[in-house]
């Protein structure tokens, strides 16, 4: 018996099979599909199967919703299908594939941010993200410059309390 994907791989000359996001959906409301399709048709051009959906927008549980195919994956991949590096983070994080080094990068960032924040207020009363602080007189782009570490050294009193000056 002949694989129908073994008949498709020889029929399309100069390409690959990959697994990658097919964009869906309206503007500012993306979907996508997770599909397999040659890697020379366009982005939501024709593909040869769908093998799962992935809605990058939380819903109000705050969860980003991504159903999955495995069956459909590990037999694409087994015909030899390369993956995106988008599809390679989802797969990694649904557990199919090792996690990517880009999304435990991502998470350690994001770790040291939310330290540096809780840091920041544990010690001096300042939010970051909070635009009646300190540096709201500075303006934002002081704020995104890092400048507020600049304006917590001048501001903070010798006994380790703060005052905070607003103008007048």
């Amino acid at each position: 018996m002949v694989h129908l994907t073994s008949q498709l791989l020889k029929r399309y000359h100069g390409g690959h099979v990959v697994i990658r996001l097919a964009l869906g959906g309206c503007t500012n409301r993306p979907f996508y599909r997770i599909v397999a399709a040659h890697n020379k048709r366009a982005r939501d051009g024709k593909h040869l199967e769908q093998l799962g959906t992935y809605d990058p927008l939380p819903n109000i549980y705050n969860e980003k919703l991504v159903s999955l195919n495995i069956e459909k994956i590990k037999y694409w991949i087994g015909c030899g299908a390369h993956t995106t590096k988008p599809v390679a983070k989802l797969l990694g994080i649904a557990g199919f594939f090792p996690l990517h080094p880009m999304t435990v990068t991502y998470a350690e960032r994001l770790r040291k941010e939310k330290e540096l924040n809780y840091h920041m207020q544990q010690t001096s009363g300042i939010d970051r993200n909070d635009g009646n602080s300190l540096l709201a007189p500075l303006g934002k782009d002081a704020r995104k410059k890092g400048e507020w570490s600049n304006a917590l050294r001048e501001s903070s009193d010798p006994v380790g309390s703060t005052s905070i000056r607003h103008k007048k």
